[in-house]
């Protein structure tokens, strides 16, 4: 999807931009609530209090960063060299599917 970004190139196609964003707020969205379940079952719950502090953390500190970034680079270089290196920073589908084969009905890593 986000490699679609890569047919911007003038206002004609900025409608690309927010079909992009409105899929990723989806995705996040949902992401972001499997990632809460997820945690919860895999942490004690002594644990997870303080794991969910520390990626809280990091994500408002993305937020701050990220951002500027992300600007910086577009500024610097253009919309492609923010769109590829975001890309590669994805995993493929294929991806996901290997690493949920790879842990076991007991929860243990089996690869």
């Amino acid at each position: 999807m986000v490699l679609s970004l890569l047919a911007v190139h003038g206002r004609a196609q900025l409608w690309i931009i927010y079909v992009v964003a409105f899929c990723y707020g989806i995705a996040f969205s949902i992401l972001s609530r499997a990632g809460a379940g997820l945690r919860k079952d895999m942490l004690a719950d002594d644990e997870l209090g303080a794991a969910n502090a520390a990626l809280q953390t990091v994500g408002q500190g993305l937020r701050i960063v990220a951002p500027l970034a992300g600007a910086g680079l577009y500024v610097a270089v253009g919309g492609s060299a923010v769109a590829v290196p975001t890309r590669a920073s994805l995993p493929l589908p294929s991806d996901a599917g290997r690493a949920d084969a790879a842990f076991t009905a007991s929860g243990t890593w089996s690869g």
